[in-house]
């Protein structure tokens, strides 16, 4: 499941498929998700500017939970084993979700996650080393740049 379908979802696919031809990872599907607004759709919570449409990231998880992940496992030839992959605020969703929605997803992959984006309306980042992802049984990677973590607005 690759966010910003709209910009990322050819490049995604002709890497998926060379990696296929060369046998380095199995057959895949790459659904392509596009946000009807990036900031309203990719961020958890409000800026506090009236004018500005972030915060609805809840509803877009919902959404995908609901309604877009259910429709590609019933009309796709698709396992049950779910990757989820951003990048800028499609990676600090990514993140989110693996921080608070974990059982949706079995890989995380969030490129240059934009995670100082509402750091000051949210909280700070838990200290260095504090987070640990979910045990899995297939194993899961996280890549978050250490540049990112301590990014200053």
């Amino acid at each position: 499941f690759l966010l910003e379908g709209e910009f990322h979802f050819e490049s995604v696919v002709a890497m998926v498929k060379y990696l296929m031809a060369c046998r380095l990872v199995p057959e895949m599907v790459v659904v392509g998700i596009s946000d009807t607004d990036r900031l309203r759709d990719l961020t958890r919570v409000h800026s506090g500017d009236e004018a500005n449409p972030s915060g609805g990231g809840e509803k877009f998880i919902q959404f995908l939970e609901d309604e877009l992940i259910p429709f590609a496992e019933e009309n796709y030839p698709v396992l049950p084993y779910r990757t989820f992959v951003g990048h800028s605020l499609g990676g600090l969703m990514v993140t989110h979700t693996l921080m608070n929605h974990s059982h949706l997803f079995d890989n995380y992959l969030a490129l240059d996650p934009s995670l100082s984006w509402g750091i000051k309306r949210v909280q700070p980042l838990p200290p260095r080393g504090a987070y640990r992802p979910p045990a899995s049984p297939a194993g899961t990677g996280h890549y978050i740049p250490e540049r990112e973590l301590f990014r200053a607005d």
